[in-house]
């Protein structure tokens, strides 16, 4: 027993678990830093502006929407990296009332610069444009990101930011004290112009996304779509934006005025030194109205359904819900595409299921060496055998893949060291593809927030399955198979008994995150 005074237990400091003690000294640690700045009454909501009634994205919307009426939508993939910029720049310099953009990254590099150059562009000449930003990998300072939001017609918001601001080790800080809260990011990826066009799959904003990086580049896969389905994305933006998860930009640094912004304006690509970049992406550079009428021609009309998840109700997962319906259909095939194949025991039930229908199931994964994160792959790799156990045909990308990859993935002027695979869809052969932000892991599972594109179509599943069938060929795949003891990785005429890795360092380092209990939080 604890001697008592007042009526409350009085416990000594030795009395006090060690884990406690580490808690309480992190929280000092983080009151000693800079945190965010209290906010005077409540975040200003706002609601996207009405849908253009002018303009040449409003054309393209017009002339791409399907005949079929209420329901319908039409669609093109955007599976190049280059097309992929190439699009946003057209839409963004196009854009006659509003520009909503949503995403999980958004990197300092070249890339990121000159989409937030021409954003401040749309919004010198009216447009409203608004800017949603997840805070756990973001390095732009919080005077810049302050500075964008100080301009009357652009607003950058921050989801659920760090409580505490300023250096990394300060940041990892805050983030272990308020670890349950902090742990859910919004991975949603959502790209709206005029009310009329949006842009939704796996990439995320950076020189990596759009085939600009020299390190790596992404095989990555977007659908650009017009029709029935952008009045939901309009309301899951504007959801979103005024949860109470959105921190105002503005708020982040008092010295981010708008004569800082003049200071910004002068560092972004538009200002700087000629360099590679820009001439690449000033040489792709074509009339917008003749892209635009391109890519109606190259339109499908679908039927589709928009899903995301709720942005604070951790138990509302309608993207999971909707995943393993899709999957769950009666059907003989199904293909899923994912950088990060870790199933948790429920989604190893719908698997399950599958193998006893008989339903063929094939899924394409990075090797280790196609993987961006070496730490997800060697969870991944703890389930090889239960996976291939239970039918699933396993393919895994190669990170030098042949048969015209690279045109996907680099732009002409330009080859990155390797290709990662960053493709996030599921492909009803026949039927249609179910394309979003998710990926096959705990934390998209049940973790962070996601959204996804659910498309009825078999023109569309068509195209689909033309992008993917080179993609699990041995040109660019490696099958696996299990052998004893161990596994294989076989292609073209080659067969191999360790898996593919670009470095002895890599093959280390995946030894030693497999020994990490992390598969829960990956």
């Amino acid at each position: 027993m604890h001697p008592k005074r007042d009526g409350r237990t009085v416990t000594s400091m030795k009395s006090v678990p060690a884990k406690a003690l580490v808690v309480l000294g992190l929280a000092l640690a983080a009151a000693a830093c800079a945190s965010l700045p209290a906010l005077e009454g409540s975040l200003t909501e706002s609601a996207a502006v009405r849908p253009a009634e002018t303009g040449l994205v409003r054309e393209f919307a017009a002339k791409a929407q399907p005949a079929g009426g209420e329901g319908y939508s039409g669609v093109k993939l955007l599976a190049r990296n280059d097309s992929a910029l190439q699009w946003r720049l057209a839409l963004i310099e196009s854009a006659q009332t509003s520009i909503d953009v949503q995403t999980f990254i958004w990197d300092r590099d070249f890339s990121g610069d000159l989409l937030f150059e021409r954003l401040l562009a749309a919004a010198d000449r009216g447009v409203e444009v608004r800017v949603l930003i997840d805070d756990v990998f973001l390095t732009y300072p919080d005077r810049f990101i302050a500075a964008l939001s100080s301009h009357e017609n652009l607003e950058v918001r921050i989801f659920n930011p760090k409580p505490v601001r300023g250096s990394v080790p300060a940041k990892a800080v805050g983030f272990a004290v308020d670890f349950r809260q902090q742990n859910r990011r919004m991975h949603n990826k959502l790209f709206i112009v005029d009310g009329q066009v949006a842009i939704i799959g796996g990439r995320n904003i950076g020189d990596a996304y759009f085939g600009l990086s020299p390190d790596y580049n992404f095989r990555d896969l977007e659908v650009l779509t017009v029709g029935s389905e952008l009045p939901g994305m309009r309301e899951s933006f504007d959801a979103y934006w005024n949860s109470r998860y959105a921190f105002p930009g503005r708020e982040l640094n008092r010295r981010g005025d708008e004569a800082y912004l003049e200071r910004v304006r002068r560092r972004l690509p538009g200002h700087g030194s000629a360099s590679s970049k820009k001439e690449a992406v000033a040489a792709l550079s074509v009339r917008h109205e003749t892209l635009f009428a391109y890519g109606v021609r190259q339109m499908v009309p679908v039927r589709a359904r928009y899903v995301d998840d709720h942005p604070s109700d951790r138990e509302d997962r309608s993207v999971t819900r909707a995943l393993k319906e899709f999957l769950l259909q009666d059907r003989e095939a199904v293909l899923l595409v994912t950088p990060y194949l870790v199933p948790d025991d429920e989604f190893f039930q719908v698997l399950e299921t599958l193998s006893r229908r008989g339903m063929l199931v094939q899924a394409l994964v990075p090797t280790m060496a196609s993987n961006n994160h070496t730490i997800v792959h060697s969870q991944y790799r703890k389930n090889r055998a239960e996976l291939l156990e239970l039918g699933v045909e396993l393919y895994e990308y190669k990170h030098q893949p042949g048969a015209g990859a690279r045109t996907y993935v680099d732009w002409p002027s330009f080859r990155s060291s390797f290709v990662s695979l960053h493709m996030k869809l599921l492909l009803a052969p026949g039927e249609g593809a179910f394309v979003g932000s998710f990926n096959l892991d705990p934390r998209a599972l049940r973790i962070n927030t996601e959204n996804a594109l659910i498309i009825e179509s078999e023109e569309l599943a068509a195209k689909v399955q033309a992008l993917l069938d080179p993609m699990l060929a041995h040109q660019q795949a490696w099958s696996v198979q299990r052998t004893n003891p161990g596994f294989s990785w076989s292609a073209d005429d080659a067969e191999v008994r360790r898996q593919p890795a670009r470095s002895w360092v890599q093959r280390l380092t995946d030894a030693l995150f497999r020994l990490l209990p992390l598969q829960n939080q990956l």
